[in-house]
């Protein structure tokens, strides 16, 4: 995917700034650095940009960037003239100030007037939330519009997606949060999963079922995208886990690789501590949170391979899918014996299984996931709620 052109006035950058973050959440690459949204390019710079390297254009009209020569006579000419020769290059206003100026300053620089473009009022709407989400919608159905062949969605978090990937979607979640951020339940109900939730909506809309997935990410973002785009809802995809495609189309076998434990406790709870000791043995952190948090469960599942604790415990995408059906498949026998509405999921497994799992958790109740800090504190801690 092409990068989007952010054309602006340096007095709105504060507002661009949270503009150019939520569409970046959602999976939109913009061609000037977030954090470099204020320092200045050159004309020839700016120019190549908009020929060469840009698919489209949003530019944020106000009454101070429509006084701008600059942004008039060399970033939306630019603009103008990529459009004529280029009919998938997209220009979309969003206006703060009135359309009928907006058309008055801008006359000339286009065919036409600027508004007749699909743009977005933001009077319109009562938040900027909502104007960001319908801008971020506008712009991935163009993402995938303009992609002939396979969707691709690079998801990272535990570093900077690598710019020789070239995905469909980037959605490099590595910035805009700080860690706790991150990981707290407003981030995922707030900002994450409706992300997430536009973007299925989308494929969904345009009849695209199956995905390829380069991720380098937290295991909550794996158990969570899953989740999302769950084998229910008809999706297929594929995760690059080592060199090594792992997905959800690959066919199980009927051998049991997980030795599974399931022992009761506190018989009044109604909730489940899920133990997936497979790329190492979590007994003691798992049991320093529950101690230090009073928290009481119905029963523990302990999940670990026959072959012994491993970081190659998994040996490819078939087992993979294996270990996640028995995993998932105990986790819904669980719930109905014992009448469970809550499962906690502590876990060191590889990312790919994550996803695997997540896509597999349907009729599983509540989800509680843990992230262990591995940096600093060496505990796990509380993440998202599915």
């Amino acid at each position: 995917m092409k990068k989007i052109f952010i054309s602006y006035k340096r007095e709105n950058v504060k507002d661009v700034k949270k503009l150019v973050e939520y569409l970046m959440i959602g999976g939109i690459r913009i061609w000037q650095d977030v954090d470099s949204l204020d320092l200045g390019n050159t004309e020839s710079q700016i120019k190549k940009a908009i020929q060469e390297e840009c698919s489209g254009i949003v530019f944020y009209a106000t009454k101070e960037s429509i006084k701008s020569d600059f942004i008039l006579n060399v970033e939306l000419r630019e603009g103008a003239q990529r459009l004529r020769r280029d009919s998938n290059f997209k220009v979309i206003p969003v206006f703060e100030e009135d359309k009928a100026k907006v058309d008055d300053a801008l006359r000339g620089v286009f065919h036409g007037n600027l508004s007749s473009l699909n743009g977005i009022i933001i009077k319109k709407y009562n938040s900027a939330f909502e104007y960001f989400r319908k801008l971020r919608k506008i712009l991935v159905k163009n993402a995938f519009s303009q992609t002939s062949g396979e969707i691709t969605f690079s998801i990272m978090t535990r570093q900077r997606t690598p710019g020789n990937l070239g995905t469909t979607l980037d959605l490099d979640w590595s910035r805009p949060f700080s860690f706790n951020d991150f990981f707290s339940q407003k981030a995922w109900d707030d900002v994450i999963k409706p992300a997430l939730s536009d973007i299925k909506d989308i494929l969904l809309e345009f009849g695209i079922m199956d995905l390829k997935i380069f991720s380098k990410a937290h295991l909550t973002v794996g158990f969570a995208f899953g989740s999302i785009f769950n084998q229910i809802t008809g999706f297929n995809f594929a995760l690059d886990q080592r060199d090594e495609w792992w997905g959800t189309y690959q066919e199980e076998d009927a051998y049991e690789y997980l030795d599974v434990k399931i022992t009761p406790d506190d018989i009044s709870s109604r909730e489940v501590a899920v133990n997936l000791s497979i790329s190492r043995n979590i007994d003691y952190e798992k049991g320093e949170f529950i101690k230090q948090t009073n928290k009481s469960f119905r029963a523990e599942i302990l999940c670990t391979p026959k072959s012994g604790i491993s970081i190659v415990s998994i040996k490819n995408g078939s087992q993979a899918k294996s270990i996640s059906k028995q995993i998932c498949n105990t986790i819904r026998k669980t719930k109905e014996n014992y009448g469970i509405t809550d499962f906690h999921i502590f876990s060191a497994i590889p990312l790919g299984l994550a996803y695997l799992i997540g896509s597999d958790l349907n009729a599983c109740g509540r989800i509680h996931l843990y992230e262990y800090d591995k940096e600093e504190s060496g505990k796990y801690f509380p993440s998202w709620i599915l």
